[in-house]
């Protein structure tokens, strides 16, 4: 059996932009003329078959957009740009759809998604526009982007609800060092929705005159802010996040990841603290932040900083900064190794614990190769460090390595365990 396919050998696509609901008010095609192909339907459906693709595996790809415009005009292109990431992340996602919706549907769960709302309008305005952008250019209610950003306000860990259980279980892995080689190593581990549903952004962001505001390049979870993973701006900033679950969050609080976006314009660490102690209210959960400044004078220095929801009244988030000077490393999972805060229990707290004891036994990570070695660690088969979600308790995915040479100014990115894989981008961090 022959079939003729019509195929488009050339047209042109046009939009035109309202700027007063910042919504698409008309879309024309204009496709000049087509041409015919004649295939074979057997063989056509053999090649389909052969090519078919298994999107529950690890992909060895990272979409990379390159943005510049106001607050709004960035997020409205990733909207557009990732929409279907987007669609497939909300539509297949069990935690958003039979438990932070219906939460939200309900009387008490829409009073902390409003009280959410005003603090982050009063507090970060340009956030809550550029949210408002992805959501308009991905074509999908901005009220399941925010749930995404207060998930751990509006559903409060407790003991015997799965689905609320479930944002405690994700995490990653950091491991710095500051010798010879000064690394930033970092695995971004999450729910295994999220597999193959991150990009890379790199944006300027410009005001409405067009003077810059903020020029950076951070892995991105499809549908939220930018932030929350790993990164670096041009003001020599480097950057990885660890999550860390308080027993208690607050949720008249700002959410960690409207902090963790403002860090991205930070300029140097006093500045950087100042944005994680939040005067006013500070945070409402917790977080590990591991940051350097590559272009600071002097000898390399490395931090981590501890952050949590203040339990003394004070209008501030707690921190505890570690500094890391030539021949110290560190590592950190997803606990609290100094600040005296109670954590809820679940995968975090029990990966964390096996992931530093299997870092342990490792030579001491001095080096890029032994950084790439100790992340790449499966010797636990319950909780590795390289995690598989393949084997209960553990359900948790790697989607992303990344390796930062602080001195020579290079990302490299891996999708496998980067101890016998190759990158897939290396990123030059134009400082």
């Amino acid at each position: 059996m022959n079939v003729y396919i019509l195929a488009a050998t050339s047209g042109q696509q046009q939009y035109h932009h309202n700027p007063n609901n910042r919504t698409l008010d008309g879309l024309s095609l204009n496709i000049p003329h087509f041409t015919c192909k004649k295939f074979r339907l057997g063989s056509f459906r053999q090649k389909k078959m052969a090519n078919k693709v298994d999107e529950k595996k690890q992909l060895d790809q990272i979409p990379i957009l390159h943005v510049r415009g106001t607050h709004y005009v960035c997020g409205y292109t990733i909207g557009r740009q990732f929409r279907n990431i987007i669609d497939d992340l909300l539509s297949k996602w069990d935690y958003l759809n039979n438990a932070l919706i219906p939460i939200y549907m309900s009387s008490e769960g829409r009073q902390v998604y409003d009280k959410s709302f005003s603090l982050c309008m009063q507090k970060f305005p340009q956030y809550i526009e550029e949210l408002q952008g992805i959501s308009d250019g991905a074509k999908v209610p901005f009220f399941k982007l925010f749930l995404l950003h207060i998930d751990t306000l509006i559903a409060p860990h407790k003991e015997d609800d799965n689905f609320c259980k479930k944002r405690a279980d994700t995490g990653c892995t950091t491991v710095m060092s500051n010798n010879d080689d000064v690394v930033l190593g970092h695995t971004e581990d999450a729910l295994p929705e999220f597999l193959n549903n991150v990009y890379i952004i790199s944006a300027e962001i410009v005001d409405d005159n067009g003077t810059k505001l903020e020029k950076f390049t951070t892995l991105t979870y499809a549908g939220h802010l930018p932030g929350y993973t790993m990164g670096y701006n041009e003001h020599g900033l480097v950057y990885s996040i660890n999550s860390i679950f308080p027993e208690i969050t607050y949720k008249d609080r700002t959410p960690k990841m409207f902090l963790t976006r403002a860090l991205l314009g930070a300029s140097n660490l006093v500045q950087a603290l100042d944005i994680l102690r939040d005067s006013g209210t500070g945070t409402a959960d917790g977080f590990s932040l591991n940051i350097t400044f590559a272009k600071q004078e002097g000898s390399p220095v490395m931090h981590n900083v501890e952050v949590g929801p203040a339990r003394d009244g004070k209008p501030e988030s707690e921190l505890s900064v570690l500094t890391l000077t030539h021949g110290d490393f560190h590592v950190h999972c997803n606990k609290y190794l100094r600040l005296q805060i109670p954590e809820a229990s679940g995968i975090a707290i029990d990966s964390s614990n096996h992931r530093h004891k299997s870092i342990g036994r490792h030579l001491r990570p001095n080096t890029i190769e032994r950084i790439k070695e100790v992340l790449s660690d499966q010797a636990d088969a319950e909780y590795p460090v390289f995690r598989c979600g393949t084997k209960r308790p553990d359900y948790i995915k790697t989607v992303a390595v990344g390796i930062f040479d602080i001195l020579n100014r290079k990302w490299s990115i891996y999708m496998e365990p980067p101890h016998k894989a190759t990158p897939v981008t290396e990123l030059h961090m134009d400082m």
